[in-house]
């Protein structure tokens, strides 16, 4: 999950709770390592693949609208400020889950 939660810049609780409602959903299916019981792998059902097309669609769509209205530089910004932001939520969790 530590992967998986890096990639997506967010706390490894939150990853652990959008995996585990993704397999309540017959998204993602997971398993114990075979090399670490600790850690999980995941895996994305054939259900899931079925959404990846309309997904990458969205994406693409979201990226062409924000640099049509931004320019370069505002994109870098926008970018910027929203790891930003990502990293402070985490700090936020991470704190708000050791209590």
């Amino acid at each position: 999950m530590g992967e998986l939660a890096a990639t997506a810049r967010i706390s490894k609780q939150n990853m652990t709770t959008l995996v585990r409602e993704a397999e309540r959903s017959g998204l993602v299916r997971r398993r114990a390592d075979e090399s670490d019981g600790r850690a999980q792998r995941v895996w994305l059902t054939d259900r899931a693949e079925e959404f990846r097309p309309a997904a990458m669609q969205i994406q693409a769509e979201m990226s062409v609208l924000v640099s049509r209205e931004l320019s370069p530089r505002s994109v870098a910004i926008l970018r910027r400020s929203l790891a930003a932001i990502s990293s402070m939520a985490e700090t936020v969790d991470g704190h708000s889950d050791s209590r």
